[in-house]
């Protein structure tokens, strides 16, 4: 769930995920996200995960749906 000024985000689908790699705990995990286009309440992008800047996991979808307040 995402937190934005015009409402709550819901993960609601997740297309070509890949694992490349691992996270451990104590590791900081960055995460990059790309708006790709909005749809219907939905914001679907592409995005990646990484950890000391080598990537463990991309998603070539990624589809959030935005609740309103």
């Amino acid at each position: 769930m995402i937190s934005t000024d015009k409402g709550l985000g819901f993960l609601s689908g997740l297309k070509g995920v890949e694992v490349l790699g691992q996270a451990y705990p104590g590791d900081r995990i960055d995460l990059y996200y790309e708006i790709i286009k909005k749809k219907r309440g939905f914001v679907i992008g592409k995005g990646i995960a990484s950890v000391n800047e080598q990537v463990i996991l991309k998603a070539d979808e990624i589809m959030i749906y935005i609740q309103a307040n």
